[in-house]
């Protein structure tokens, strides 16, 4: 019964001052790492490069992405796994994404002849809910960056 009492203060200290924004500040690279054609499911890694101005580390529980590879758009994607951020912090982090190959199928050879060259440029939108302690906030996301490596990592 103390542990809740201890733990309210903070909580609602935390409510009180609110969760500064985490601020995406680039793509470090793009990985096509699974193309599941039985699926329909396309699995992307991505470094992304995320400054975290708060006193506490935060977790990222869900997101919605709208991610542009070169020309062609995979459509609406979804982070896979939860990412724990650190705090006071600026750092890349591996963002597993998937999308659907139906999302891709159109532009399917400009991807393909992106891979080939191995760079090019990504764009992500979107939003991410993130939060510490019970408290979840969701964080907007703009990125376009010029001349992103970008491979297909996947085991043949």
């Amino acid at each position: 019964m103390k542990r809740i009492f201890l733990f309210l203060p903070l909580l609602l200290l935390l409510t009180s001052c609110g969760l500064k924004p985490i601020v995406p500040t680039g793509v470090q690279d793009v990985k096509f790492s699974n193309f599941d054609f039985m699926k329909g499911l396309v699995t992307l890694d991505m470094g992304l490069k995320i400054d975290n101005p708060n006193a506490l580390a935060l977790t990222i529980y869900g997101s919605e992405l709208d991610i542009t590879v070169g020309k062609t758009p995979l459509g609406k994607v979804s982070m896979t796994d939860k990412i724990k951020i650190k705090r006071k912090k600026e750092d890349v982090y591996r963002v597993k994404v998937t999308a659907q190959l139906k999302d891709i199928l159109t532009g399917l050879p400009t991807l393909i002849a992106t891979i080939a060259k191995k760079q090019s440029n990504v764009t992500v939108k979107g939003w991410v809910k993130a939060g510490t302690l019970g408290v979840r906030k969701t964080f907007p996301i703009d990125i376009v960056q010029k001349d992103v490596p970008v491979e297909n990592t996947e085991k043949k």
